[in-house]
């Protein structure tokens, strides 16, 4: 098989098992079982995510306090709403590094980081490594990453 169809088919099978572990993660998740308050903020995490990275945005919008979304994000995934919010967003980004040719600036822009460098530095707390580093090792490269 040659190099570029190789690497073509290796993000394919990424896409294809990031798709299916984001179904798996929500099929896991009974929303009926679910606290309110984590119920709402998960379905606004998904259309606001890019826009707002702060616990305290998603508190105000909902009318919840933070505390409540602390508790209800706990008690439902135990992890803070905070690590609800990067989940997202990480999954996301390594969604658009592997299935697009965008820059990694233009990829951290589209999910709301305005400088670069912080988007680099908060993917390789999230993810341990950087955004070129996970493209280049999952069969992905453009010279806009150069």
């Amino acid at each position: 098989m040659s190099r570029p169809l190789k690497r073509s088919a290796l993000r394919h099978a990424l896409s294809a098992l990031l798709i299916q572990l984001v179904s798996w993660h929500r099929g896991q998740e009974d929303f009926a079982e679910l606290p309110p308050a984590f119920r709402d903020f998960r379905r606004l995490v998904e259309r606001r995510f890019a826009d707002w990275h702060d616990v305290s945005d998603y508190a105000a919008a909902l009318g919840w306090s933070p505390r409540t979304l602390a508790r209800a994000s706990r008690l439902a995934r135990g992890v803070t709403p905070k690590k609800v919010i990067d989940e997202r967003l990480l999954l996301e980004a390594r969604r658009l590094l592997v299935q697009t040719d965008l820059p990694v600036h233009s990829i951290g822009d589209r999910i709301g980081f305005d400088d670069p460098s912080n988007f680099t530095a908060w993917f390789r707390r999230q993810a341990g490594h950087t955004p070129s580093e996970f493209r280049a090792a999952h069969g992905h490269t453009s010279g806009a990453d150069r």
